[in-house]
């Protein structure tokens, strides 16, 4: 309850302070111009400061006698500066973004060569602000938080605006764990059950932002009901060559470490990525199970003690190759290898109505795993004479493995004189996904356009089971025919988009619709059982904004998405790794829908944006976890549709720099969810709310320390049987640059105060009653060490070309 006080009282005079500042959305570009020759500065040279969207000149100057320039009361923008003198070069500086966090940028001195003919560009490179709004985007730049120098992409994500992770790895956006999450736009096998320890095996420092489309328009895959999350990896813009070595060691024996190394020039990018990490982990938990309709059993529990070693590589190359101003190829490919192994002592005991012991038994479980995903792109990018008219094709493919041995030893405690039950299960599941797509965009006035595109995805999915148990008879292991099967799943999604946008006044406006159409092919291979389900859908969406002032923008957006049941959800075996707990899927279910309505304001004040929000989500057919007795010991986990489930809600993002060296940013959200699972029992109706929030404070102190502090809070999430209960953590981390921002050292102390767990309490289900909690070792101390080099600029880059082709490559695209 204490944290519940403090973090509301912090975000009260967060929110309510910003009416003490005078309102300003305005900042300052001055410079100086200098003779590249001898230095000296450049009376009357013309410079024009431009808007970078279309080049359109905002306002011009000329430089006074000691060279140098200022433009005032600039609104918060992305511009391009020109500067020229008769006699001399023409510059360009392109990059320039003013905004809150740099409200006063002073340009490097702008060199003209006397005597030359050629432009030379200069793109400034200006540290960026942690939040941006990009049409239906906002993007998170994370890549110079001190808390992300060490660390996995799951911690990462812990502190994202309207982002929730839970203590077993579990990703929700506004409360819905049905969230699509790419990398690079790609799917790198996130898309299958094992997405929580990819996440945990991609390294922190290898994110340069985090995009959250919340409701997407029909141009995305209309998978992810709740929205979709990219994440995207650092790939420098700098010209030449430069590269980063980190190390990071932390309590109870976690260890990472990556490498960096890029390389530009006029026409190539090369750069390529390595890390490795060995994690060890510390495993806490029990369940306690309460029979309301046994006449004999009443209470079960369980309280297990375990551990986990992974051990992972992160592999990642890319090239692109400017052929020349119309052309542009890229390659890139990603490989990651883990191993994991874990080993849990479970100690399980049965009372009877009298609260008697009835049984005791001791189960020693270990689990070696393997897990491997290659990742390849390819991707063409063609602009016409019109930079704006655009044709971009991507074909991506790939493919994940996974192999699991697992041992269980149920030891009989009581009653005693039984052999104790031996279990060896082996899992092997492959994934293949393949993609071709295609864009292209036509623009028919500066402020039209219409977009279509194509894309075809092709998975195939397979998964072998076996289970044996050991037979004291025969004095071997034997197969359980009953819980030993193949499974194959095979689906193909075709889908076309058109989507028109437009500009007028202060209005404007996306209009498209998607159509796909979904082919799946289901297969159990022992019992030749197949099924087949063919169905072709309209994903409509809309967007509306209007820019009510220079500081006030208002959104208003409609969205259809889907959520196809997952191999792992359909897969009919009943994993019975836990004797008292069996997992099973259900090739039944049907896909889910959702029609997601947002309304949203963009409100900059001084040193601080706002940005509220209302949706509201209507899900048909909810895909769910449903838990049922099986005998009166143990349980089956499987999934089931729901008849309907309502979300509404209302969240607040905000960033504020009140003074140039505290930047604090974060979020609140409330939310009610209604589920209605009256077709699977009259007593699944259930309806509640809950409120999450986080909030981050970077204080930039004095000899190159920096220090940040998070904390983050999520209330009650309401499933149909039950309810998962609130948890929090709370970080810190402190840095310290040195020789000039080359060497970087960090210090960092995550959940700090070791709150965070996962506890659910089943409470919906007139048969029984259960409550269950899990934890790890979240509360480490790392120590890290992190090294730039090379030759690049980190403030700008250069590139020279010829006059006569000035204007072909001014496309605001980026290449």
């Amino acid at each position: 309850m204490k944290y519940k006080i403090f973090f509301i009282s912090v975000l009260s005079i967060l929110i309510f302070s910003s009416d003490l500042f005078t309102q300003n959305t305005t900042g300052t570009i001055e410079g100086i111009v200098l003779d590249k020759n001898n230095g000296t500065p450049i009376e009357s040279a013309d410079v024009t400061l431009l808007n970078a969207a279309d080049s359109s000149v905002y306002k011009g100057s000329t430089t006074g006698k000691d060279g140098k320039f200022k433009f005032q009361e600039i609104p918060y923008g992305k511009y391009s500066l020109r500067s020229n003198f008769v006699g001399y070069s023409t510059v360009n500086v392109k990059g320039i973004i003013l905004n809150s966090a740099n409200n006063k940028i002073v340009l490097d001195p702008v060199k003209l060569s006397s005597g030359s003919v050629t432009t030379e560009e200069i793109v400034v490179e200006t540290e960026k602000s942690a939040i941006q709004f990009e049409g239906d985007k906002k993007v998170f730049n994370v890549s110079q938080n001190p808390m992300n120098q060490s660390g996995s992409l799951i911690e990462l994500l812990k502190n994202i605006p309207s982002v929730s992770v839970d203590a077993d790895g579990n990703v929700s956006l506004r409360g819905n764990t049905n969230v699509k999450i790419t990398v690079d736009g790609r799917p790198f096998g996130l898309d299958g059950q094992n997405r929580s320890q990819l996440l945990e095996q991609i390294p922190a420092n290898q994110i340069e932002s985090v995009e959250l489309v919340t409701n997407p328009s029909s141009k995305y895959e209309a998978e992810g009901v709740s929205g979709i999350i990219n994440i995207v990896t650092k790939k420098t813009k700098v010209f030449g060559y430069n590269g980063n070595l980190s190390l990071n060691a932390g309590s109870r024996d976690k260890y990472n470490g990556s490498l960096n190394l890029n390389l530009k020039n006029n026409n190539t990018q090369f750069f390529t990525n390595y890390s490795y990490s060995l994690n060890n982990f510390i495993l806490t938990g029990g369940t306690n199970r309460t029979n309301n309709q046994s006449t004999t059993e009443n209470l079960f529990t369980q309280i297990y003690d375990g551990n986990s070693r992974i051990k992972s590589h992160f592999v990642k190359g890319g090239l692109d190759y400017f052929i020349n101003q119309q052309n542009t190829l890229g390659f890139s490919v990603t490989y990651q290898n883990s191993e994991r192994s874990r080993g849990e002592i479970t100690d399980s005991r049965s009372f009877d109505i009298n609260n008697l012991l009835t049984s005791s038994t001791l189960i020693d479980y270990n689990l070696s795993a393997k897990n491997n995903t290659f990742d390849l792109a390819v991707n063409h990018i063609f602009k016409f004479k019109n930079p704006k008219q655009t044709l971009t094709t991507d074909a991506i493919y790939s493919q994940n493995n996974n192999e699991d041995n697992g041992f269980t030893r149920e030891n009989y405690l009581s009653p005693t004189g039984q052999n104790p039950g031996q279990i060896m299960e082996y899992s092997r599941i492959k994934d293949k996904d393949f993609s071709l797509q295609s864009d292209y965009i036509h623009p028919f006035t500066e402020n039209t356009k219409v977009e279509a595109g194509y894309k075809i995805r092709m998975r195939d999915k397979k998964n072998d089971y076996s289970n044996r148990y050991f037979d004291y008879t025969t004095n071997q292991y034997e197969t359980n025919s009953n819980l030993t099967n193949n499974f194959e799943y095979r689906d193909i999604v075709s889908a076309a988009y058109l989507q028109f946008s437009s500009t007028e006044g202060i209005f404007s406006y996306t209009a498209g619709t998607r159509v796909e159409h979904t082919g799946t092919k289901s297969l159990l291979v022992m019992n030749n059982s197949e099924t087949k389900k063919s169905y072709v859908d309209l994903f409509p969406s809309a967007n509306i904004s209007a820019k009510l002032s220079k500081s006030t923008e208002m959104q208003v957006s409609y969205s259809r998405r889907i959520r196809r049941p997952g191999m792992w959800e359909l897969n009919p075996f009943v994993n019975a790794s836990d004797p008292n707990n069996y997992f099973s899927g259900n090739p039944g279910l049907k896909p889910e829908y959702t029609d997601s309505y947002e309304l949203s304001l963009i409100q900059f004040l001084p040193g601080t944006s706002l940005t509220p929000s209302l949706f509201y989500r209507h899900t048909k057919d909810l895909i769910s976890r449903t838990r049922v007795y099986i005998d009166s010991n143990t349980t089956l986990t499987s999934f089931a549709n729901y008849n309907t489930s309502k979300s509404y809600g209302a969240e607040l993002i905000f960033n504020s720099q009140p003074v140039s060296f505290w930047n604090l940013n974060g979020s609140i959200s409330y939310y009610k969810t209604e589920i209605d699972a009256s077709n699977i029992s009259s007593a699944y109706v259930n309806e509640g709310s809950t409120w999450s929030g986080r909030i981050s404070s970077s204080l930039y102190l004095p000899l190159q320390f920096s220090l940040q502090l998070n904390y983050f809070y999520s209330g009650d999430i309401l499933a149909a049987q039950a309810t998962v209960e609130p948890f929090s953590s709370f970080d810190a981390s402190l840095k310290k640059e040195l020789f000039g921002g080359r060497l970087t050292t960090t210090l960092r102390v995550s959940d700090v105060f070791n709150t965070l767990k996962f506890k659910v309490n089943i409470n919906n289900d007139v048969s029984y009653r259960e409550q269950f909690e899990r934890k790890r070792d979240t509360r480490v101390i790392t120590f890290g060490l992190s090294y730039k080099f090379g030759e690049a600029d980190k403030n700008q880059q250069r590139r020279r070309r010829d006059s006569n082709r000035e204007n072909q490559g001014n496309d605001g695209f980026g290449f």
